[in-house]
Formats: C-alpha cells, sequence, structure tokens
C-alpha cells in the first residue's frame, strides 16, 4: 500500500476482527424530582403512587431494598401517614414487600421483595 505522508510503499497486513459483543438491553429508566412525581401523584387524585416512588427513592438511597421509612420523609413531600401505611399494607399482601413492624412512634423497616 502507498502513503503519500512517507511517499513510499508500506505493508500492511489485515486483520479479521471479532464482531463486538452486543450489549445486553437495559430496562427503560429515568430520573425525575421527587417534588414533582409526588405533586403528580397528588394532582392525579392517587397519593399512593407517591409511596410507591418514595420507596424506590428510599432503597437507591439506603443502596439496600431494605431501609427505614418515617413519616417525616413523607410529611416532606405533604403525604399523609394514613397513605403510607394503607400502601404498605396493600403492598405487603401482594407480597412485594415485607414489613419489620418495631413498635410504636418506631419507622417501620421495610423490604422491597421485588427490588427495582
Amino acid at each position: 500500500m502507498y502513503s503519500p505522508g512517507l511517499g513510499e510503499h508500506i505493508l500492511v497486513e489485515e486483520v479479521e476482527l471479532d464482531r463486538p459483543a452486543r450489549r445486553t438491553k437495559r430496562p427503560a429508566f429515568t430520573a425525575i424530582p421527587l417534588v414533582w412525581a409526588t405533586n403528580m401523584a397528588k394532582a392525579a387524585g392517587i397519593p399512593g403512587a407517591a409511596v410507591l416512588v418514595l420507596l424506590h427513592y428510599m432503597a437507591w438511597k439506603a443502596r439496600s431494598p431494605t431501609f427505614q421509612l418515617s413519616n417525616a420523609l413523607l410529611t416532606k413531600y405533604g403525604i399523609d401517614r394514613k397513605v403510607k401505611y394503607r400502601v404498605l399494607a396493600h403492598l405487603e399482601a401482594a407480597g412485594q414487600i415485607k414489613i419489620e413492624r418495631r413498635g410504636p412512634k418506631k419507622a417501620p423497616v421495610v423490604t422491597l421483595l421485588t427490588p427495582p
């Protein structure tokens, strides 16, 4: 092969490369502000959806499917504690979470059985 930069012919060896490995498809993912998600859930009339978003957030923050879910966090986003208990009861009955109740005035420890 001739190289114009060198002004001479150079020896070129052709090598067949393996095809690049296919990437496995990851599930769709999005990042959303918690305030936006909770406001939208309340505006849609389903404040329980905000609890689901916060469950996912707490698992991510704890880097574990097991974490404490305090009423203070929910209050920060305008979610009533009664909504929290109702949603947790439904998820526990459906086998999606496990709840460790630690007594009155203590935040329950939630374990996501089907982590996101």
